[in-house]
């Protein structure tokens, strides 16, 4: 949802002056973008969690862009996930995928992207697509006062990004009453992240 939510609205906005899209999606799993990823040692086991992360993707990544970008009937292309490019993105040592000095994510990308765009938007710092989009707060704030609002209530202490997912839930079974519990799918990377 977080990512869902702001994708659905970049794709409205798209819609009015394209018909086609390219998106950035897996650059980070192919290169070492996430914040989790600076915690798993450079080497085999990096390389390890990324070539994972790649062949995950059509679990939730994929579907998600597919279905925000066709929503408004606009085509969204993922360049990164071209066949070479993934078979070059995977021979990449993970030490040109993170340096140190300062540490910097996706580093090797960062700088053949250097020639083409600026330099405020090639090195400045990475957010997830949630929390630069500004969607995170909100949906902070919405949640706590549907969830009140409904009736959904916190068994024990829960953090707010449990709260959400309690709320997802339960919204799901309100309008799917028949449907057994297969609706979520999960991140792979949001274990390691918040572990």
């Amino acid at each position: 949802m977080r990512s869902a939510i702001p994708c659905y609205f970049a794709a409205r906005l798209a819609s009015k002056h394209f018909k086609v899209v390219l998106t950035g999606e897996e650059a980070d799993e192919l290169f070492a973008g996430y914040d989790y990823h600076a915690r798993v040692p450079v080497g085999d086991a990096l390389q390890q969690e990324l070539r994972e992360s790649v062949c995950s993707l059509h679990n939730m990544n994929l579907q998600r862009v597919d279905r925000m970008t066709m929503a408004h009937s606009i085509e969204g292309r993922v360049p990164f996930l071209d066949t070479g490019v993934v078979e070059a993105a995977l021979n990449v040592p993970t030490d040109l995928k993170i340096s140190d000095n300062p540490r910097v994510n996706k580093w090797i990308l960062r700088k053949a992207a250097e020639r083409w765009l600026p330099h405020e938007v090639v090195w400045r710092r990475k957010e997830q697509f949630d929390t630069g989009s500004g969607i995170t707060e909100l949906l902070r704030l919405f949640v706590a006062d549907f969830a009140e609002a409904h009736g959904v209530r916190p068994e024990g202490y829960v953090t707010p990004r449990q709260l959400e997912s309690r709320l997802y839930r339960h919204l799901y079974h309100k309008h799917f009453p028949a449907e057994t519990d297969h609706l979520v799918a999960r991140w792979r990377g949001s274990s390691a992240a918040t572990g």
